[in-house]
């Protein structure tokens, strides 16, 4: 009796996956950060609030990455 081997994802198809990941984790954190910066904010205009909404996301999501290793 023959086993079957298992067939592995190509790169491609794992690269959607890393990406579809990432972007759920962006929009999480997205909401997140909007939701509790909301009413402290309130003055800004909606164009000014995106934008302060996504440098933070981008802090964030650059400190989840951990440090860079230096060039050698």
């Amino acid at each position: 009796m023959m086993q079957e081997i298992p067939k592995f994802e190509s790169n491609a198809s794992l690269l959607g996956l890393h990406e579809a990941e990432r972007s759920a984790r962006q929009e999480a954190i997205r909401a997140d950060v909007a939701r509790r910066l909301r009413k402290a904010c309130s003055h800004l205009s909606d164009e000014a609030f995106a934008a302060l909404v996504d440098k933070i996301v981008g802090v964030q999501l650059k400190g989840e990455r951990g440090p860079r290793k230096p060039p050698s």
